[in-house]
């Protein structure tokens, strides 16, 4: 049986929501707290277009990130935590290759 591990982050731990470009994989980075973003976003990497404004991918992303922005200015005075986990699976020794 492959040991498992759960990983659990406050909400108001989060300070960044990373953006991977799919087509080269270079990293953007959203600093939270944060209330908009600019229109339209080209990787830094390959020029991809990742987001332009009024898209439901962009609509859905400038929600969270505004959800995670508010959170952390109620956080203090709500009677309770929030957070999420992530459950991993440990690698062994054995299964690794060389």
């Amino acid at each position: 049986m492959t040991p498992k591990n759960v990983v659990r982050t406050n909400f108001t731990e989060i300070n960044s929501l990373e953006i991977t470009c799919k087509n080269c994989k270079s990293i953007s980075s959203i600093p939270i707290p944060r209330e908009n973003l600019t229109e339209h976003v080209q990787c830094l990497g390959c020029n991809t277009t990742l987001w332009n404004r009024g898209d439901k991918n962009t609509n859905a992303l400038i929600g969270l990130m505004r959800t995670l922005s508010a959170w952390k200015g109620l956080s203090e005075s709500a009677p309770f935590e929030m957070s999420f986990s992530i459950e991993t699976v440990a690698s062994r020794a054995s299964d690794s290759k060389v």
